[in-house]
């Protein structure tokens, strides 16, 4: 049995490699208190979730797919949860030990087996009676398809067989055997013999060592089917908890951004060729989660651009927004909600940060020589129809070499295909794009007044960062 629902053809594979860039995505979009507030705690949500975040989908139908799954999971939380505890219970009730750890005798893990059958069966009837209750209100294809091989394979016959079966399994004091006579007068054709079944009526007189071979001679066959049944429900309660933990994290998120008065939306994902997204009430959901309020959300459409440069005054919301950008696009990827009233965008085939860090006095080289070894780095997984983002990129250098230096790197990915969102105070930089019509330019608002508002509108780059407010506010205040 499968449970596909995380992919449409394949498990959760939990051994597969994380994108290039990772630690850098996790760290400059700040998903840390994301990924913690989708766990609420649980350590196995917390290790899925940072698993699939940082694994984004590059295939427009696995996205819809997933999409359509947290759909009916939104839909129908407490079902999803009750999904979730099922396999979450039976991993915690399983404290048997492993078939390795057991009595070394077949006999032993034959024992074993039929405990741990016992208690897969009363799950299994737990899981058949929330399909039939569940099934008419789920739409998607991968919980459907759940569904409805659960309501196959579990059918009410084969549901009562396994508990007959169990039950006679499970009442014998020891084990009994049945065995004929062959031609030399030697046992052959050694059966298990269950309690209504007819002993034989000769005997062979053998010792204690001789007893003991004959009987798990007979017990080896069908513990091994017992031990492969087991196997098999193992993975699939394993497999199913896995999967399940992704949406339960999902439900966890949307309850809480929920309760701060803030939108989710699922986005809308288009193929990789498209050049045009679009974004309402977009806001950065890390923050949100830090200040547990409201913040100040943007809308915007670009077409028909490749690259996006930000400008405007200090401390206006410009790494803000643009944590929110690569924060949707990366959820967005990954088939999640993500924080707007509506979002919309392409499909990238790698998403990658590269933002101004913090001093580092261990430092063996300067800053500058640090931005271009990190820039290389991401210059050799780039490829067409990725994304970059840009946030004050080579300002440890001064305006002339700096604009230089990221102007060209910028102008060499437009001409790759590749989507750019930089965000920069080098003037010289941003105003050299001026005359390509391929470019939007996004500004910080401020105010007559010199108060930022932390939204980002549409606005030609300006040649001040308007410090002067902040030196104003800073120095003026008694």
């Amino acid at each position: 049995m499968k449970a596909h629902l995380l992919y449409f053809d394949r498990d959760l594979d939990r051994s597969e490699s994380l994108c290039f860039g990772h630690e850098n995505l996790d760290a400059d979009l700040e998903m840390g208190s994301i990924i913690k507030t989708m766990a609420q705690g649980d350590e196995l949500i917390e290790k899925v979730c940072s698993h699939l975040i940082f694994q984004p989908l590059e295939d427009i139908n696995a996205i819809i797919y997933r999409q359509d799954i947290l759909r009916d999971t939104l839909d129908h939380p407490e079902a999803v949860r009750k999904l979730f505890c099922i396999c979450k219970e039976t991993a915690s009730q399983r404290r048997m030990p492993k078939f390795s750890e057991s009595e070394d005798s077949i006999e032993g893990m034959f024992k074993l087996s039929v405990m741990q059958l016992e208690l897969y069966e009363g799950k299994l009837e737990q899981l058949r009676r929330l399909s039939d209750e569940s099934i008419a209100g789920f739409h998607s294809r991968g919980f459907r398809n759940l569904f409805a091989m659960l309501c196959s394979e579990l059918s009410d016959q084969f549901l009562c067989d396994v508990e007959d079966v169990l039950a006679q399994l499970g009442r014998q004091e020891t084990i009994m055997v049945r065995a004929s006579f062959g031609t030399y007068l030697q046992g052959v054709s050694y059966r298990l013999c269950l309690p209504n079944g007819k002993l034989p009526e000769s005997t062979i007189a053998s010792t204690a060592e001789d007893v003991e071979k004959r009987r798990e001679r007979a017990i080896r066959d069908v513990t091994d089917s017992l031990v492969q049944a087991v196997g098999h429900l193992d993975a699939f309660f394993a497999m199913l908890k896995l999967e399940l933990a992704f949406y339960v994290g999902c439900i966890n998120l949307r309850d809480t951004l929920k309760s701060f008065g803030l939108p989710c939306c699922l986005p809308t994902v288009q193929n990789c060729e498209i050049t045009t997204r679009s974004w309402s009430g977009l806001y950065d959901v890390s923050l949100s989660l830090a200040k547990s309020s409201i913040v100040a959300g943007n809308d915007m459409r670009s077409e028909n651009c490749r690259v996006v440069i930000i400008t405007g005054a200090n401390q206006g919301g410009k790494s803000t927004f643009l944590r929110s950008i690569g924060q949707a696009q990366l959820m967005a990827q990954c088939g999640m909600l993500t924080g707007a009233k509506e979002f919309s965008c392409p499909v990238r085939k790698g998403i990658f940060t590269h933002f101004k860090k913090k001093e580092d006095f261990e430092m063996k080289s300067g800053k500058l020589d640090e931005e271009l070894a990190r820039m290389n780095e991401i210059l050799d997984h780039l490829s067409p129809m990725s994304l970059v983002l840009f946030n004050e990129s080579f300002a440890s250098t001064n305006e002339h070499e700096g604009s230089i230096i990221i102007g060209g790197i910028t102008k060499a990915l437009e001409e790759d295909k590749i989507e750019v969102f930089s965000v920069t105070h080098l003037c010289s930089f941003a105003i050299s794009f001026k005359d390509d019509n391929d470019v939007l330019f996004l500004r910080a608002e401020r105010l007559e007044s010199g108060r930022r508002t932390f939204r980002i509108i549409k606005g030609e780059p300006l040649p001040t960062a308007y410090g002067e407010d902040l030196y104003r506010r800073i120095f003026s205040e008694p």
